[in-house]
């Protein structure tokens, strides 16, 4: 069987990942992380192998990923992350998927594209919420209408739902900060995790708050698309914790 690396695979999303396919029995599972103890015990538990490795060190990250078929990474947070990940899984010849969620990492990706193409592999960066999931969602919506003038997407995960320390480390990188947002057919500037609204959600979610997030979505789908405006909002389910 093939091998699947997960870089982070013990983490709030990369654990998931790692033990639905180690339940699949299609593929051999390797863990990948920092964290001996915790990806050690996780790997044992779910049935896979466990390598230590640290993305700073490219020696470490070329000795986990060896023999992958497909690596996933999951160890973000993405924002100013660079692409050694990625070239190395084309240097080792494994495609290679990622969960990031920074607009410039994602949006960046295609420099890498002519080397993907050359040697025969995948490079997709994005395959998480957003950009992945959204853009299937209007993509699948898409022929329902004859033409796209303004996209709007909200996400507002229960209080349940576990929080990782990347995805709350992504928000903090542009609080307070401007962002480029898409607005009637121009670019503006607009406060990250700024102008709060409140929408309504399918039962029985109801109506919660959410704020401007920084995403992919924002640079890639008015091209893509041909919106002329796109608006990404996401919050918590506790208003104490949007501020």
């Amino acid at each position: 069987m093939q091998l699947v690396t997960v870089l982070g695979g013990y983490g709030i999303f990369g654990s998931r990942i790692s033990e639905a396919l180690a339940g699949g029995g299609e593929c051999r599972v390797r863990v990948a992380g920092r964290n001996q103890i915790v990806g050690a015990n996780h790997a044992h538990r779910i049935g896979a192998e466990f390598r230590v490795c640290d993305l700073a060190d490219v020696d470490a990250l070329r000795r986990a990923i060896d023999g992958s078929f497909i690596v996933i990474h999951t160890a973000g947070p993405f924002q100013g992350a660079d692409y050694r990940v990625a070239e190395a899984c084309l240097a080792c010849g494994a495609h290679s998927l990622d969960l990031a969620d920074g607009r410039a990492f994602v949006a960046g990706i295609g420099a890498l594209n002519d080397r993907a193409v050359k040697k025969e592999r995948l490079v997709v960066s994005g395959v998480s919420s957003a950009p992945g999931i959204t853009a299937a969602l209007i993509d699948a919506l898409r022929p329902d209408f004859s033409e796209i003038g303004e996209i709007q997407i909200a996400l507002s995960p229960g209080n349940r739902n576990p929080r990782g320390a990347s995805t709350v480390g992504a928000v903090l990188t542009y609080l307070g900060k401007g962002i480029r947002v898409w607005r009637d057919g121009r670019w503006v500037e607009r406060p990250g995790w700024g102008d709060a609204v409140r929408l309504e959600f399918p039962p029985p979610v109801g109506r919660r708050r959410v704020h401007n997030c920084d995403v992919p979505d924002l640079q890639l789908f008015p091209a893509h698309f041909g919106a002329r405006t796109v608006r990404f909002h996401a919050g918590l389910e506790l208003d104490a914790l949007n501020y």
